[in-house]
């Protein structure tokens, strides 16, 4: 991933619809390129103009390529190259379908540069409204501003999926976090159940997971004999990024509900708003005793 030639990081968008886009793309570019081959997306900043500015994500592969006749189709659904089943031929099932929509919902274009054998770049350019304010990295945030003098804070992170947990955990311990992880939502029930008073200090949970989804190991945490246990603060992170999706989460017993894919910032923000709430409740109830 290439972000070097963005000046202005912070944008307005429709996040939930770019990331399904790229998404999209990357994984068809995945897809069609054979293992020992290269996938790589590049962001461009161009053409800063009344508070906006134009941005080209460019995802190039070198893979199987597409032939010209069947770029000029490449977004019908369910097409097929040579109209066959055959490994190696380009097929585009909906995901293209539905990425022709979304950028066209937004205002876009994209446009398909391949050749067979060869590989193929798509680009999708959107002109988007710029956040003029200074940009912050993570390592600015409010959360630096957590007492150092108290214990480190260690996060439960619940996901099943590896990339995810792997994201969320560099986002993190590049804030000072300790973290620990579970699978599923069983095994973080158990680890919650069988840690001290205070060892966790937050959990982030998936909601679609095996075995026992985020749901029902909220439900459980929540049921356990020890209010320390009990009451440590839930905060669902999950692709169902709905408002009824956010009041299913709140209603099972989790304090906030953050969409995937995760804003660090946001992430570390929430995180940091609700371990400095907790801190300040320990410590008026330190003082009333």
């Amino acid at each position: 991933v290439d972000l070097s030639r963005i000046k202005h990081n912070v944008v307005y968008v429709e996040q939930q619809k770019l990331g399904m886009i790229l998404s999209h793309i990357m994984s068809n570019a995945i897809q069609y390129t054979d293992r020992g081959g290269a996938v790589s997306m590049a962001v461009v900043e161009e053409k800063v103009h009344n508070h906006h500015a134009v941005y080209h994500f460019v995802i190039k592969d070198n893979g199987i390529g597409i032939s010209e006749e069947f770029l000029a189709q490449i977004f019908e659904p369910f097409v097929r190259e040579k109209n066959t089943t055959m490994s190696g031929i380009y097929g585009t099932g909906l995901g293209l379908t539905i990425t022709k929509g979304l950028v066209d919902s937004m205002g876009g274009t994209i446009d398909i540069a391949s050749e067979v054998g060869k590989g193929s770049t798509f680009t999708t350019t959107f002109a988007l409204r710029i956040q003029e304010q200074k940009q912050m990295s993570v390592s600015e945030l409010d959360i630096i501003e957590l007492d150092r003098n108290l214990k480190p804070k260690r996060i439960l992170i619940v996901d099943d999926n590896e990339i995810n947990m792997e994201i969320e955990s560099e986002v993190l311990k590049e804030g000072g976090f300790l973290v620990d992880t579970a699978a599923d939502g069983s095994i973080a029930v158990e680890k919650v159940k069988n840690s001290l008073p205070g060892y966790y200090d937050l959990i982030l949970m998936d909601i679609q997971m095996p075995v026992m989804n985020g749901y029902c190991a909220t439900k459980a945490i929540r049921q356990l004999e020890d209010p320390a246990l009990a009451n440590i603060p839930i905060i669902a992170v999950s692709a169902n990024a709905f408002e009824e999706d956010r009041k299913m989460s709140l209603k099972c017993g989790m304090n906030d509900h953050l969409p995937k894919p995760v804003d660090a910032v946001g992430l570390l923000r929430v995180i940091c708003k609700f371990i400095q709430h907790r801190e300040a409740e320990s410590t008026h109830a330190d003082l009333l005793l």
